[in-house]
C-alpha cells in the first residue's frame, strides 16, 4: 500500500508520514521512535496497547534524521541545525549534545564543534559516539 504524505497521528494503519528516515527501538518495549524529516518532528508509535502514532520530543527540531539509543536516552541527528541532540526515553529534556549550530567542519568540544548536515548516529560497544558528517563527507567520532 502507498502512503499520502502527511502529518496525521493516530493508529498506525492511518498514520501519514513526510519523508521518515531513521527508526530506533526504545529500551523496555516502550515503541519506535521515527524522525519524520519532512514534517521536522519526532513521531513515537507505540509498541504496547493501540499501536498509536504521536508527536514525540517536543518542538524545535529541523529536518531529523538519525537516532539511537545512548546511556538509557537517545541520540538524535538534528540534521537541518547541524547538531546532534540528546533527550530521554520519554521524549523530555532535549538538549544539544554535540554541535554549535553553525555549518562547517570542525572537531572540538562538544559544543564547539561544527557538523555541516550530520545525518546518521550510532554508539560503539566503548561508549564513543560516531556521526555520518554528511555534508562535510565524514564520519565524526
Amino acid at each position: 500500500k502507498k502512503y499520502k504524505p502527511g502529518a496525521q497521528n493516530g493508529p498506525l494503519s492511518t498514520a501519514c508520514f513526510r519523508n521518515p528516515t531513521d527508526l530506533c527501538e526504545l529500551p523496555g518495549n516502550r515503541g519506535i521512535v521515527v524522525s519524520d524529516s519532512g514534517n521536522s518532528i519526532l513521531r513515537l508509535i507505540r509498541l504496547q496497547g493501540d499501536g498509536c502514532v504521536s508527536e514525540f520530543g517536543g518542538n524545535g527540531w529541523l529536518k531529523p534524521r538519525g537516532v539511537c539509543t545512548y546511556q538509557g536516552g537517545l541520540l538524535v541527528c538534528d540534521t537541518g541545525h547541524h547538531r546532534i541532540r540528546s533527550l530521554t526515553v520519554s521524549g523530555e529534556g532535549a538538549r544539544v549534545f554535540a554541535g554549535c549550530g553553525i555549518k562547517g567542519f570542525s572537531d572540538g568540544r562538544c559544543d564547539s564543534a561544527k557538523f555541516n548536515s550530520p545525518s546518521a548516529v550510532c554508539v560503539l560497544e566503548d561508549g564513543s559516539v560516531v556521526v555520518a558528517d554528511t555534508g562535510n563527507n565524514a564520519i565524526r567520532a
